[in-house]
């Protein structure tokens, strides 16, 4: 589990404010558990230098570092979106496809690709689980599991 601390908030504080409790060394945790984990995966030399940049980076709030985990994610999958901040929850999206509550279930079905433990396929581990398992043809693995 890849987890980041953060300085206790009010459940009234969007998770916008969250603020990283950098007094405990999460850094040096989440990049041993990486490399552990997935030191083997057949793209994890090609992909772990910029995690590790951008997680050894002092971020203060949660918000900016998703902000450049995303980014990266977004990059290497050759996804050209825009990253827009919301400021307050609405239920309805106009053309986007909206995952948050599961709403949209119906319409993925993920397809297995090789992991580096085991030999049953474990679905909705992580971006970077499909990233270092499968590199460039993470993409395709993705635009195969959208049911159209």
């Amino acid at each position: 589990m890849l987890t980041v601390p953060i300085k206790a908030v009010s459940k009234s504080e969007p998770i916008f404010h969250a603020v990283i409790d950098n007094s405990v060394d999460w850094q040096k945790k989440m990049l041993r558990t990486l490399q552990t984990s997935y030191g083997k995966a057949p793209f994890f030399e090609f992909y772990f230098d910029y995690y590790h940049k951008a997680i050894s980076e002092k971020h203060d709030k949660l918000v900016d570092l998703n902000l450049v985990l995303m980014t990266i994610c977004l990059k290497f999958l050759k996804i050209n979106k825009p990253i827009k901040y919301v400021y307050e929850y609405n239920k309805e999206y106009e053309g986007c496809f909206d995952l948050r509550k599961g709403q949209f279930g119906n319409k993925i079905q993920q397809k297995s690709y090789s992991q580096v433990f085991g030999s049953v396929f474990v679905p909705d581990t992580s971006i970077i689980d499909l990233l270092f398992c499968e590199g460039p043809n993470a993409t395709n693995v993705l635009n195969s599991s959208i049911i159209t």
